[in-house]
């Protein structure tokens, strides 16, 4: 038996990687440790979505490298693949998978290390309440600022019926909240020939399981989330949440981009959305400076962010990123400015935030409760306002009504109903 540490960066399909790697080192008989010092052999999966997404990569490795010098640590996923020194940080122990073996390196991870015995750590008790399922990898767009495409390759979806499997296996295991996560979410099944309403035909293959008690998809790019069947939402166990990225506000700004949307049509998509799903709560990306964008285009992003009322808003200074076509493209804004930027949409996200988790104070909403931040319970409720409570129970993985009582942190301070 080997003993294993995991651990990754960036996005949810990252995380849904390593989730099911370690499902799979688990059912082998190999044994998570809480520590990387404790383990015969070390996975990262890294992330290069932005420059400092790289050096975030860079510096785990590092970190990793120090902490376990007996271990063997295997580098994956995006950085790797644009990198394969690592700017410089691989050396003997630090193996770099590409990406192109990396579906069989999952396979094979725990035939990388010479085990050295005993059992693992206490670590090995996983709290089992969120799943990031992957449905799909790859990507068919060319958006001008962005590097995965190439990274992660074309479009390819899992089949139904292999979807479906392991959603049962999670549910058997004590999962409450199932989550479905891709690059490219809403173009599932496209490569399988399933059609348009494929993601729709998925959800609804899914919530026939009695066994399930929340379903959450991840982002989606808003020309597909205008083909979704919004009827699904009648089933409250689909979580009203979406993640529809808007980047600009700015309709030159997006053009540049290469998005498919003008910020009308970004904003007709959200009444159309708001007017069907109660409670429905909308989280995004954005990136500022952009090149060629000016204050006026700035300004044109405040708008539709006022305009729609996000619980969250993830902002990103422009990174350029190396062979994309925005790269190259004139009018780069210079960092600082971007920086300035950046700060001045976050503050704006913050007040957004704030005004719509206040709507719920005195609402009394089902929380699955996750973990525990020192006296508080932390957790979720289904349109993915984070939880805080106190109680003596022990709440993990258990999904129970909370009343919402006041803006806390970045959620609501709630008490058990």
């Amino acid at each position: 038996m080997a003993r294993y540490y995991l651990t990754s960066l960036g996005c949810r399909l990252n995380q849904a990687e390593m989730a099911a790697l370690g499902r799979q080192l688990e059912m082998l008989g190999h044994g998570v440790v809480p520590l990387p010092q404790e383990a015969d052999f070390v996975v990262v999966n890294t992330c290069a979505v932005t420059a400092e997404a790289e050096g975030k990569s860079r510096r785990l490795v590092r970190r990793l490298r120090r902490a376990a010098p007996q271990a063997q640590v295997l580098v994956m996923g995006c950085y790797a693949e644009l990198d394969s020194t690592l700017g410089g940080v691989k050396e003997p122990g630090i193996v770099v998978l590409p990406m192109d073996e990396k579906r069989k390196a999952l396979e094979d991870a725990a035939m990388l290390a010479e085990p050295t015995g005993g059992q693992p750590g206490a670590g090995s008790e996983r709290s089992r309440t969120r799943a990031f399922v992957r449905i799909q990898d790859g990507c068919d767009n060319r958006c001008s600022y962005c590097i995965v495409w190439r990274l992660r390759g074309p479009q390819r979806s899992r089949t139904p019926e292999d979807i479906r499997r392991e959603v049962s296996l999670l549910l058997e295991n004590g999962y409450l909240e199932i989550v479905l996560t891709g690059v490219h979410l809403g173009q599932y099944g496209a490569d399988l020939g399933l059609g348009e309403g494929a993601l729709s035909s998925l959800v609804r293959l899914l919530l026939q399981d009695s066994r399930l008690r929340r379903l959450r998809l991840s982002s989606i790019e808003p020309w597909d989330a205008a083909r979704l069947d919004l009827s699904l939402w009648q089933d409250d166990r689909l979580c009203p949440h979406l993640h529809l990225p808007l980047q600009s506000g700015s309709d030159r700004v997006l053009r540049l981009m290469g998005r498919r949307y003008s910020a009308q049509q970004y904003l007709d998509l959200v009444a159309a959305l708001r007017g069907t799903i109660p409670d429905l709560a909308l989280t995004t990306d954005v990136i500022v400076g952009f090149p060629g964008e000016t204050e006026e285009d700035l300004q044109c992003t405040v708008d539709v962010l006022k305009r729609v009322g996000f619980l969250r808003v993830h902002v990103f200074p422009y990174s350029a990123r190396p062979g994309t076509p925005a790269a190259g493209m004139d009018g780069q804004v210079p960092i600082p400015e971007r920086e300035r930027r950046a700060r001045l949409l976050r503050e704006l996200a913050n007040e957004l935030s704030l005004v719509y988790r206040r709507q719920y104070v005195g609402r009394c909403m089902p929380v699955l409760w996750e973990k525990k931040k020192g006296d508080l319970w932390v957790g979720l409720t289904p349109n993915y306002i984070r939880a805080y409570c106190q109680a003596d129970l022990p709440l993990r993985n258990s999904i129970l009504p909370a009343r919402m009582l006041a803006p806390y942190h970045d959620g609501l301070l709630a008490e058990l109903a």
